[in-house]
């Protein structure tokens, strides 16, 4: 049961981190948890696209009137055809919480992550790559500059991270607890033996960060085929993992395995104010795509 948070801890991880730019906001907003609640993002979401596009790109007024047009027709679109679906897939949680879960259980919840994904990528394909092919070499040069400087940014704020392991599990732990409420002794027990952090785990993110922007610049110079572009991007977005370094693939996989032992381990675990908590929890973001659906 209390896998959920760490299943949203994999979403970020494997997915948000994935997402750049203009598909990145989106996804981030209908998938993963934020501060905010859904029915506040999409109230202002589409001005918070353009804000976030013109942040790096620098666009100019004829792209922001493009942006305002297309943002509404593509949110409505995800609105009528996905956030049903995000409802259908909270409540088969929720079920699947009544009872042990197993690596069956896992797998379902992965493929069903990659499929919303493949979704949204396919709404916004045709847009994304028409915006994308007007794009000036000035506005790349733009782009590159601004992604050096979160480069920089990135490697300061992660060179300065120096916790014990033990503040690491405490931070864990929070996570954890997010979800599920308190955790048992035994439960932190268990955690603990199981934590085992990657100690080249920032190299190589930063590895892998690289090598996405590199891909993206790399597409780019299709742009002025829409077709090529079109394919080039969904590519980008969607195989991520293919052009990454080996090592970090390893690590990936390493990570993902003990995810899934941590996840087992908690579901046998479960005492039933957690299972009460996480319902809970389920409960209000399965209301609040609700709300949404009848604005």
């Amino acid at each position: 049961m209390p896998r959920f948070r760490f299943w949203q801890i994999q979403m970020k991880t494997n997915y948000l981190r994935k997402l750049k730019w203009i598909i990145a906001i989106l996804t981030s907003v209908f998938l993963v948890q934020s501060c905010f609640s859904f029915k506040t993002w999409y109230g202002w979401l589409d001005t918070y696209i353009s804000w976030q596009v013109d942040e790096y790109f620098d666009i100019t007024s004829e792209q922001k009137d493009f942006m305002s047009l297309r943002l509404r027709v593509l949110l409505d679109s995800h609105k009528n055809n996905e956030i049903p679906k995000y409802i259908a897939f909270l409540q088969e949680i929720k079920s699947r919480l009544e009872r042990d879960v197993v690596v069956e259980d896992i797998d379902w919840f992965r493929n069903s992550i990659w499929q919303f994904n493949n979704n949204l990528a396919n709404i916004l394909v045709d847009d994304v790559t028409e915006f994308l092919s007007g794009i000036s070499d000035d506005q790349l040069v733009y782009l590159k500059e601004k992604l050096v400087e979160e480069n920089r940014s990135w490697l300061e704020e992660h060179d300065s991270e120096e916790q014990s392991k033990e503040d690491r599990l405490e931070s864990t732990y929070g996570r954890v607890e997010e979800w599920i409420g308190e955790l048992t002794t035994e439960q932190k027990e268990k955690i603990e033996q199981m934590y085992q952090p990657n100690t080249r785990g920032h190299e190589l993110r930063y590895q892998r960060r690289l090598t996405s922007q590199q891909r993206f610049f790399e597409t780019m110079e299709a742009r002025f085929n829409r077709e090529t572009l079109k394919a080039g991007l969904l590519d980008w977005y969607l195989k991520p993992e293919e052009y990454y370094p080996e090592e970090y693939k390893q690590a990936n996989r390493i990570f993902a395995s003990r995810t899934d032992e941590m996840i087992l381990m908690l579901s046998r675990t479960a005492i039933p104010e957690q299972r009460k908590y996480a319902n809970r929890k389920l409960d209000d973001y399965i209301a609040q795509l609700e709300a949404i659906l009848r604005e």
